[in-house]
C-alpha cells in the first residue's frame, strides 16, 4: 500500500459511521482480452455516501481512488449507485494525473458481509466487504 492509500484510510477513521464497510478490491473481467492483470486486490472503507481506498489496477499500477456514492434504487438486498470517482495509476491511458470516472456500483449486502459490482461497457469488477 502506498504512502497516500494509507494516509487516506488512516483520515478517514474519525469520520466512520455505524453502516462503515471495509472493502478488499478482488477481481475484474474486462470484455477485450488481452494481457489485463485481473488480480485487483486492494483494500478500501465505504460509507452510504462515499468511499475510498487502493488496489492494484489492470496495467499493475497502484491506484488510490475516491468518490461520492448516490442512490439510484433499492431492490430487496441490492443498492443500485452512482459512483462519481476519482483514480490515480492510468496516467498513460488518459494524460491525466487524476482521472474522473463516473460508475454504476450493484450492490448485495447481509448485515456482516456484502458485495459490490461495478459494471462499465469494458470492465467489470468485484468488491467484498465486511460492516464494522
Amino acid at each position: 500500500m502506498n504512502k497516500w492509500a494509507g494516509l487516506l484510510l488512516l483520515l478517514s477513521l474519525p469520520v466512520m459511521a455505524d453502516d462503515t464497510w471495509l472493502v478488499g478490491t478482488v477481481r475484474s473481467y474486462h470484455i477485450e482480452r488481452k494481457d489485463y492483470n485481473e488480480a485487483n486486490y486492494g483494500i478500501g472503507v465505504e460509507t452510504k455516501s462515499w468511499m475510498a481506498g487502493t488496489y492494484v489496477n489492470s496495467y499493475d499500477r497502484q491506484t488510490v481512488y475516491g468518490g461520492i456514492l448516490l442512490p439510484l434504487a433499492d431492490i430487496g438486498p441490492a443498492h443500485i449507485r452512482y459512483c462519481i470517482c476519482a483514480f490515480t495509476g492510468y496516467k498513460e491511458q488518459t494524460g491525466l494525473a487524476v482521472t474522473p470516472v463516473p460508475l454504476p456500483v450493484i450492490a448485495f449486502e447481509g448485515r456482516d458481509w456484502g458485495v459490490n459490482i461495478i459494471a462499465t461497457p469494458v470492465v467489470f469488477a468485484l468488491q467484498v466487504k465486511r460492516r464494522f
